[in-house]
């Protein structure tokens, strides 16, 4: 399973050399947990300097240059939420699962042709993947 855009030297190298940060994909989008989504969406506008393209009562989003950060007052507490764009979920899941992975939340749609699930690592540290429709 490779996350990213296309092979790089990194992901051939020798096994027992660290991997190069900059060549890993950073996460397509974080959510952050929430209590007051008008005020987080505030604060979140200041830093990161630009307006949400997307504001609900359910859900606000911004783009950035690297991906999307999202604001959810519906969230589980305990800190931010990386998703990673997959273009096979079910294969992402089945292959990180064999690593040790738990699914915590099975596939579901959750709107506009988009697939998420959510596993977590040994440690319980969740993480999220998602997929648009094909």
């Amino acid at each position: 399973m490779h996350l990213g855009h296309g092979s790089t030297d990194a992901d051939t190298a020798d096994s027992t050399h660290r991997k190069d940060y900059r060549q890993v994909a950073f996460p397509a989008l974080i959510i952050f947990p929430v209590s007051d989504i008008a005020s987080a969406t505030h604060l979140y506008t200041q830093v990161l300097g630009s307006a949400p393209y997307f504001e609900s009562p359910y859900y606000v989003g911004f783009n950035t240059g690297a991906g999307e950060i999202g604001l959810d007052p519906n969230a589980k507490r305990g800190g931010a939420l990386p998703y990673w764009d997959v273009d096979d979920l079910d294969a992402t899941i089945a292959s990180l699962v064999s690593a040790g992975a738990t699914v915590i939340e099975e596939p579901h749609d959750v709107g506009g042709g988009l697939t998420i699930a959510l596993l977590a690592d040994a440690s319980g540290n969740s993480i999220g993947f998602r997929q648009a429709a094909k």
